[in-house]
């Protein structure tokens, strides 16, 4: 548990105010401490004033962007799954609103 911040369980609310603050947060649910090469956590990413279009790599959005000079992005959550996926726009569920055992994750 090398990379756990703080080793006691917390519920949501905790493991937003710590997103918010810039920490990544994982729950034991989650396969933690498996034998899995990654840690799966989900962190905020905050979103950016204006994005130039040239920075956003999905050609769609990149399209959109083109045509008024540049996006705004909007905050999201993003997910790193025990397989090391990437997921951008990670949603609890209720379950994960309602537990109580998240862990908040060192740099």
């Amino acid at each position: 548990m090398s990379d756990v911040k703080e080793v006691f369980f917390c519920n949501f609310e905790k493991a937003l105010a710590s997103m918010k603050s810039g920490r990544k947060v994982t729950r034991m649910d989650w396969n933690y401490g498996s034998k899995s090469s990654h840690t799966p956590f989900v962190s905020l990413c905050p979103g950016v004033g204006t994005l130039a279009s040239d920075k956003f790599w999905n050609p769609h959005n990149r399209k959109f962007a083109e045509s008024i000079g540049g996006a705004r992005v909007s905050p999201y959550f993003s997910e790193v799954n025990c397989l090391g996926s990437v997921s951008m726009g990670w949603v609890p569920t209720a379950a994960d609103i309602l537990a109580e055992d998240w862990l908040i994750l060192a740099d």
